[in-house]
Parts: C-alpha cells; sequence; structure tokens
C-alpha cells in the first residue's frame, strides 16, 4: 500500500503533531524558567487529565455524567434549532407572504446581542440544562434559517423555469430541483447553527454552573486544576469536530 503524504489527511494529521510537540516543548522550557504550573499544561499533562476522567480520579464531581449531560443537551438543541430552522428557513424561501412577514422579524433579532437574553431563558426555564438547551437552541437557529433561505434563493431558474413549462407539480419542483441544488448551504447552515448551540449550552453551563461541561471548566477553574481545564476545553472542541464530521457525511452523501 502506497501513502500519499501529500494528501489532506496526512497533512492535518502532521500539523497537529507539530502543534503538540511545539506545545510540549514551549510548555516544558516556561515551566523551567518558573513560570507557575497553575498557568500552563503541557499535552502529556493534559493526556494524564483525561485518563483521570475515564478513572474517576480527577478531583472534579462526576466527570463522565456531566460530559454525558451535555451531550444530551446539545443534541436536544440542535435538534429543536434545526427542526424550527429548517421549517421557517423553508416556509420563508418558497412563500412570498411568508417572506414579507416574518423575514423582518429575523432580520431584527439577530440584531440583538445573544447573551442578553439568557436571563429570560432563565426566568423561563429555570436554572439548569432547560435553560441551557434553550439558548443553545436560539443561537443556533439563526444561522439554519439564513443559510436554507439562501440555498433555496441559488436554485438554478432556468431549471425551475424548465420543470414548470413540462406541467411539474410544485412538490416535484421542491423535491427534484430545488432542494438537491440546497443541499450545500443548507448543510453549511447546519453546521454553522450546530457550532453555535454547543457555544450556547457550555456557554449557558458556565453562566450558570450547576452541571455539564461548563459546570466542570468552572470548578476547573476554581480549583486551579489546569490540566484538567485544557481537556475539557479540548473535549469541547472534539465534540463540535464530530458533530460538523457527521454533517459532512450527510452533505456529501446527498449533493450532486
Amino acid at each position: 500500500m502506497v501513502f500519499n503524504f501529500r494528501s489532506s489527511g496526512w497533512m492535518r494529521i502532521v500539523v497537529i503533531l507539530i502543534w503538540i510537540l511545539a506545545w510540549q516543548l514551549i510548555g516544558d522550557m516556561l515551566l523551567s524558567l518558573g513560570v507557575s504550573n497553575i498557568l500552563i499544561a503541557t499535552p502529556y499533562e493534559v493526556f494524564l487529565a483525561f485518563i483521570s476522567f475515564l478513572q474517576g480520579s480527577s478531583g472534579l464531581p462526576d466527570v463522565q455524567t456531566n460530559v454525558l449531560l451535555t451531550i444530551y443537551e446539545l443534541i436536544f438543541a440542535f435538534g429543536i434549532a434545526a427542526s424550527f430552522g429548517l421549517l421557517i428557513g423553508t416556509l420563508i424561501g418558497q412563500f412570498k407572504i411568508i417572506e414579507e412577514s416574518f423575514e423582518p422579524l429575523v432580520v431584527a433579532l439577530l440584531a440583538v446581542p445573544n447573551f442578553v437574553l439568557f436571563p429570560i431563558m432563565f426566568l423561563i426555564f429555570s436554572i439548569g440544562p432547560r435553560s441551557d438547551i434553550a439558548f443553545g437552541a436560539y443561537l443556533g437557529f439563526f444561522p439554519i434559517v439564513a443559510n436554507t433561505i439562501a440555498g433555496y434563493r441559488q436554485a438554478d431558474t432556468q431549471l425551475v423555469t424548465f420543470a414548470k413549462s413540462v406541467g411539474a407539480s410544485r412538490f416535484s419542483i421542491f423535491t427534484k430541483v430545488i432542494l438537491p441544488s440546497s443541499v450545500g448551504p443548507i448543510v453549511s447552515g447546519l453546521k454553522q447553527g450546530f457550532s453555535l448551540c454547543t457555544i450556547g449550552v457550555v456557554g449557558g453551563e458556565i453562566l450558570a454552573p450547576v452541571s455539564g461541561i461548563g459546570f466542570l471548566l468552572t470548578t476547573s477553574v476554581g480549583f486551579f486544576f489546569t490540566p484538567q481545564l485544557y481537556a475539557l476545553i479540548i473535549l469541547t472542541v472534539l465534540i463540535a469536530l464530530v458533530g460538523n464530521a457527521i454533517l459532512s457525511l450527510i452533505e456529501r452523501k446527498f449533493s450532486y
């Protein structure tokens, strides 16, 4: 078997390994110069922190339970954001009267600073997973709506006109012409929405630290558990990357 080391996959692996090596060398150098280990954690220490999560010896409360809770909240939040985002984006993109009625409202809500609304989530849903899910869904909703609308609007008008001229129904035109050509922008919106759902859920857990990865992050800061802090940040990034990778697979499957 011949490996193509110029392929993007191998290049990513090489870049990651170089980055980890540089992080280890710079971290060791700074520690040897007297920089406090409260500020710095090397990759080896972060790896040991991951092992301690699995063994339950990290010093943090119920790590596995809290991580699973965040994943559950994220899936729930993204499900809500995607369902309503795709539905409303489709309605706005396909029906002129709905576009004229709802698009100004969507634009107005986009102008509101996101975290200003988090106290309202507290009042409505109380502190805990429900408010985290609601905030994550709220953040993820808007890019999904915007990209869904943009995807439908970029459909090939000549194909749409031809389909109408041969007597295709509105439903057939939507499913056979408009929707397939819109997969790229729609999945792009879903990716952005998933990333913002992650920010919303974990951000909510940090603002009201009672459970989840956000709670573990604030606890790590409070007890100066620096390796655990870095490990939790990397774990959050990995969760977001896995979600985006799944959406990329869906995009490749349905694009043409």
